[in-house]
């Protein structure tokens, strides 16, 4: 096609498509519940012709992807204030879900309607269902990721199934201190317009274009129905901070002490399995409502942990050594044969590698791919060893641990504690490795990469460990 720029490119598509006549496209709503789209969604029903709608609306889709940990008070107020008026317009509102944790599991679509009632709160697999079989929760460092996994794969397999032929107009509610959102979403729509070689929606951001930031959109919504709208994200969100000031998510946590339960009790196996594994980077959710005097969801927490199945898990991790910045410069996203460097950072001295290439000189040192002093991404592979009540799996690792020689330790990052033997404990520098024994609710799954074994096994012999 020769050296087009992508804009140009789509274009080009665009013209020799067979599909692309004139006809007005179709305007889709992302709506995520929360006070930005609730507040899009009402000024479209108010004024149609504004956004360049039909007067009855037959051109207007509002969708939803349903993560599946929705906060109740934002159910209640969609089903109370928002339904009523999509089933008045005769406005089709859609739900779509994944339906496991592999794109090849496909999506579903929940609900599809001119006159919706409820709220379907989950589909057959959520991001909950998914953090509590891998025993962990959300990681900050992973940014956005499950959101793009849970909304917005779904979203677009929705899109393209709608529309297989022809580009629609999508609509989302990011407001005006969003821009770099909504910059970040362009550039991902663009790379799916890329692959699909043609325009498969136009995104537009009403909010944006109006200059409406979150204090004019909360203050709008005040004034059509009276009370504060509250924010849209899920139950165990690591930015509940940042979605949510903190006295606002302590209140919903002790509204709702169901769902602060099961956020809890997810925080609790997640640190059993990996002790650096709280909802916030120095502090555990579990102090947080503490301090917030919640002892229902406390005392509710304490009540669940005694009634269900424990499990003894043996846990072992690799840790490699991180990758550097000159490496991922020279060999992109993917380094099988990393660079061992032409200087030791242990001893200093050249490396065998380095005298071998280079000679008795080397005027230019090479940085290694690997940085010692640096984690890298563990592999981790969980086993699960017996399961019982906490009272004959606790019993049963004491009695394992004693027979191994080790060391049986109250864990206390987590306030409740977890009962751990340690058979092997990683050193400061990496590749390194650990095992250890823990016991915790059960439910998490077995599970471990292909070559984990072989990994291990090499991982131990580099650093002389018995295999």
């Amino acid at each position: 096609m020769g050296a087009h720029s992508p804009q140009l490119q789509l274009d080009l598509w665009q013209e020799q498509s067979p599909a692309a006549v004139s006809v007005k496209p179709v305007t889709v709503l992302s709506y995520g519940l929360g006070a930005d789209s609730t507040l899009v969604l009402i000024e479209m029903l108010r004024d149609p012709a504004d956004y360049g709608l039909e007067p009855d609306f037959s051109d207007l889709i509002v969708i939803t992807a349903t993560v599946g940990s929705e906060w109740r008070d934002t159910v209640r107020f969609v089903e109370d204030h928002i339904f009523p008026l999509l089933r008045r317009h005769q406005v089709r509102y859609i739900q779509v879900a994944r339906c496991g944790p592999y794109e090849a599991d496909g999506w579903e679509v929940l609900a599809d309607s001119r006159s919706p009632q409820h709220f379907i709160p989950r589909g057959r697999w959520t991001l909950m269902d998914e953090l509590s079989l891998n025993g962990t929760v959300v990681q900050a460092a992973g940014g956005n990721s499950c959101s793009l996994k849970y909304k917005g794969w779904p979203l677009d397999q929705w899109g393209l199934a709608e529309f297989p032929d022809r580009p629609f107009r999508k609509i989302v509610g990011y407001h005006a201190r969003e821009q770099k959102r909504a910059r970040t979403y362009d550039g991902c729509q663009q790379e799916e317009n890329l692959k699909a070689r043609r325009t498969i929606c136009t995104v537009e951001y009403p909010l944006i274009e109006q200059s409406w930031d979150r204090d004019i959109v909360e203050a709008r919504l005040f004034t059509e129905f009276g009370f504060l709208w509250p924010k849209s994200y899920c139950t165990f969100c690591v930015y509940s901070g940042s979605c949510s000031a903190r006295p606002a998510h302590m209140a919903r946590l002790r509204d709702h002490v169901e769902q602060a339960v099961e956020v809890l009790a997810l925080e609790y196996t997640s640190m059993a399995l990996n002790e650096n594994g709280s909802f916030y980077p120095k502090e555990t959710l579990y102090t947080r409502v503490a301090e917030d005097g919640n002892t229902a969801a406390l005392r509710a927490l304490e009540d669940r942990l005694a009634s269900v199945e424990w499990a003894l898990y043996r846990i072992r991790r690799v840790f490699p050594p991180a990758r550097t910045g000159s490496c991922k410069e020279r060999h992109g996203d993917s380094c099988r044969s990393p660079w061992p460097g032409c200087i030791d950072p242990d001893t200093g001295e050249r490396t065998p590698p380095c005298a071998q290439w280079h000679g008795p000189v080397c005027r230019k040192p090479q940085p290694a791919c690997r940085d010692s002093s640096r984690k890298g991404q563990a592999s981790r592979s969980v086993k699960v060893v017996i399961t019982g009540t906490r009272a004959q799996v606790t019993h049963l690792m004491r009695r394992r641990a004693a027979d191994a020689g080790e060391h049986v330790e109250e864990d206390l990052q987590h306030p409740l504690g977890h009962v751990r033997s340690q058979t092997l404990s990683r050193g400061a520098r990496f590749p390194a490795v650990e095992e250890f024994h823990v016991v915790a609710p059960s439910g998490v799954i077995e599970k471990q990469r292909k070559n984990f074994e072989e990994v291990w096994q090499e991982t131990c012999r580099q650093l002389r460990l018995p295999v």
